[in-house]
């Protein structure tokens, strides 16, 4: 119950409204307070979001830079492999003999 009847010194014809108005209020505050929790709980749920993401994003990038060195190995081992293909190839042209 609300106390603002208690407070006023009127009579006992007037708290009974005066005790609907504290009731009013008070259960509009009980709503605010619930609206301001809601939005907590929302404001929570975005942060863990955010850094779910932000932790996806870091686990993406870490797989495309080992995706980047993967390439880049393959690129380098079909390099020898051509080099060392042509030299086969240019021992045999030239000499008759294969490359051991």
């Amino acid at each position: 119950m609300s106390n603002l009847g208690e407070l006023t010194a009127v009579g006992e014809a007037a708290k009974a409204p005066l005790n609907k108005l504290g009731a009013l209020v008070g259960t509009i505050s009980d709503f605010a307070g619930a609206g301001a929790a809601i939005v907590g709980v929302v404001g929570l749920i975005i942060n863990a979001w955010n850094g779910t993401k932000s932790d996806l994003d870091q686990i993406k990038a870490a797989i495309q830079a080992a995706f980047e060195k993967l390439a880049e190995q393959q690129k380098e081992h079909d390099t020898l492999e051509r080099l060392t293909n042509l030299e086969r190839y240019s021992k045999l042209y030239y000499t008759g003999q294969p490359c051991a």
